[in-house]
């Protein structure tokens, strides 16, 4: 049996905003998308994170989905982290999301265990970690 998380799938309340956030912020790579041309569907987009896809989804189509009458429309009670490859990239990345209407929540700084990281919320509250970690992408 694979043990692995495959799907993420947020909630979204403005689905195109968030697709610009991620899309256009994050720069992940859209692996799929749809945007219904009738009455009745339900947009979707998927981004491709290697082992994990990201997905987007309305909240009131997830919860009808999902047979819950409705979904809260309140940030989820988790914390996603990107990591990326430098400290300069932390920096780089809160910069560029913020311009696409993140909310920084605390600014990058160096860390206990040796990382440099800053946190931030997307335009619907959903908190991210931004983090460079030396285990993982030691410094030349």
């Amino acid at each position: 049996m694979n043990s692995a998380i495959s799907y993420i799938t947020l909630p979204v309340e403005n689905f195109e905003a968030q697709l610009e956030f991620y899309q256009q912020g994050f720069q992940f790579p859209l692996k799929d998308c749809f945007r219904p041309s009738k009455a009745g569907q339900s947009p979707y987009a998927f981004f491709d994170l290697d082992a994990i896809t990201l997905a987007l989804y309305p909240r009131t189509a997830l919860a009808a989905d999902a047979g819950i009458d409705d979904w809260p429309n309140t940030p989820l009670g988790v914390t996603l982290s990107h990591n990326v490859e430098s400290r300069q990239k932390v920096d780089q990345l809160l910069a560029r999301l913020v311009s696409f209407g993140a909310r920084i929540t605390r600014p990058a700084e160096t860390v206990s265990w040796g990382g440099y990281r800053g946190y931030l919320t997307d335009p619907e509250g959903v908190l991210w970690e931004i983090v460079w970690s030396p285990s993982r992408h030691p410094e030349p």
